[in-house]
């Protein structure tokens, strides 16, 4: 192991344990006051699947300071005297306890990611399925429901991914002041104020988006679908199939690709009807191939929609996917 990474276990004693993160980089300076700056806080974030600005409320509640965050320098914090290193330990390992181990006692692993449904923040655990409400700060809570944290996980039957995390909230709370835009609002204003739309260009800015967002390859196509598409999504695959396309590799993108299709449904019920014309452009511009359709099809859950739209959908598709055989 990294002597720059430690379990996030806090108990685990193998130095090869799977769950590990980067130590917390602080780094402080006495100039009219302690100011102390959580340097590798992204990437802290990062290995907890975390939104940093999650752990930027958190440190803000529990130390009752108010701390600033930029995305190059970190989270810092001023205050009149200097915090004690444990404290800041004690306080992240608290977050990680509160809001990324799960709680069954025959568990206890860092497996954990989070759902907002409706007035309820639950956590759900991929390693043993438990699922409940996280027990934390009631501000805390709020700021989650206001914030939503990455937007889906979803489990295939290949493997589980993560394809969220292209969120980058804003709170209006005055205790918190950091003012950030996201990917896909990003993406959404090119859109619409571009004097034109060629292929090329929106390929450009989507790459621009990723380099500066440091999305990967699942968070570039969550970004495009929920960027380039609404209740005319019909209609604007005809304009945007090919951008797609140029993004879309292997069967867990295309995977996400049909999860969108149900949520695009959920959102927007009058596209249930259009979803054999929306198979048929997706798999004509190759941006959907026939064993990824057969393993979504065959699925009757998904992440990205409750299960009545998902029957409903599987409904719907049946007609496409029938000619596949």
């Amino acid at each position: 192991m990294s002597t720059n990474r430690v379990n996030i276990v806090k108990n685990a004693k193998d130095p090869h344990a799977r769950y590990q993160m980067e130590k917390m980089d602080l780094h402080t300076v006495n100039k009219h006051g302690f100011k102390t700056v959580f340097r590798n806080i992204n990437t802290v974030a990062r290995d907890l699947n975390v939104l940093p600005s999650y752990i930027v409320k958190y440190f803000n509640l529990s130390l009752g300071l108010k701390c600033n965050y930029d995305e190059h320098e970190g989270m810092s914090v001023n205050c009149k005297k200097q915090i004690n290193a444990d404290i800041w330990q004690a306080t992240l390992e608290k977050f990680i306890k509160e809001l990324v181990m799960c709680r069954a006692p025959q568990c206890g692993l860092p497996e954990c990611y989070m759902i907002v449904n409706g007035e309820q923040v639950l956590l759900h655990c991929t390693a043993c399925g438990t699922e409940g409400p996280v027990k934390t700060n009631e501000k805390m809570l709020a700021f989650i429901q206001k914030t939503p944290p990455f937007k889906r996980h979803i489990q295939v039957k290949e493997e589980q991914f993560d394809f969220g995390g292209i969120q980058l909230p804003q709170d209006d709370d005055d205790e918190w002041s950091e003012e950030e835009v996201s990917p896909t609002d990003k993406m959404k204003s090119f859109l619409e104020n571009a004097e034109s739309l060629s292929s090329k260009k929106v390929i450009a800015q989507v790459r621009s988006i990723a380099e500066e967002y440091s999305l990967d390859e699942k968070q570039i196509v969550c970004l495009m679908m929920e960027s380039f598409f609404d209740e005319n999504m019909l209609e604007q695959l005809d304009n945007f199939a090919s951008t797609l396309k140029r993004f879309i590799k292997g069967s867990t993108l295309q995977k996400i690709v049909l999860g969108y299709v149900e949520e695009m449904v959920s959102k927007y019920p009058e596209l249930l009807k259009q979803v054999p014309e929306i198979l048929q452009k997706l798999f004509d511009a190759e941006i959907i191939q026939v064993k990824a359709i057969r393993a979504w099809y065959e699925k009757s859950t998904s992440r990205f929609a409750d299960e009545k739209v998902v029957a409903q959908v599987r409904v719907a598709a049946k007609s496409f996917v029938s000619q596949l055989e």
